[in-house]
Parts: structure tokens; C-alpha cells; sequence
């Protein structure tokens, strides 16, 4: 999901969130940032960098990630 041009979050194969300033700079661009939650599946970011994620549970993470 991407909040704009400069900032998108993806969640990988493991449930690890990903952040990226520079999102088609290629994988090296993309950083794992701390999450204290279990394995994210899904994750949706506004404009104004307000971003949720959520597990197979149900359980919701709410948060604006850095740049």
C-alpha cells in the first residue's frame, strides 16, 4: 500500500512489514521495520501516512510508519 510516491508499506511472505521511500528503486530499497504483532497478512495506508495492518485473527495494527 502505498501512502504516496515516497512512501509504501507491503507486508512479505512472513507476515514482516516493509517499508520503502523510494518504492521502485528495486528490494534494496525496501526495509523490515519492528511491528509488535504476529504475522501480518494485510496492510492499507491513507495520504496523511496513517496506516493498518491486520493478521489471519482479525487483530488489527494501527500506526505511522518513518520514513
Amino acid at each position: 500500500s502505498c501512502a504516496s510516491s515516497s512512501l509504501c508499506v507491503a507486508i512479505d511472505g512472513r507476515g514482516r512489514v516493509l517499508v520503502s521511500t523510494q518504492p521502485g528503486g528495486g528490494a534494496r530499497t525496501w526495509k523490515p521495520i519492528k511491528v509488535d504483532a504476529q504475522a501480518l497478512t494485510t496492510v492499507s495506508c491513507s495520504p496523511n501516512r496513517l496506516c493498518v495492518a491486520g493478521d489471519r485473527t482479525g487483530h488489527v495494527v494501527i500506526g505511522t510508519p518513518r520514513r
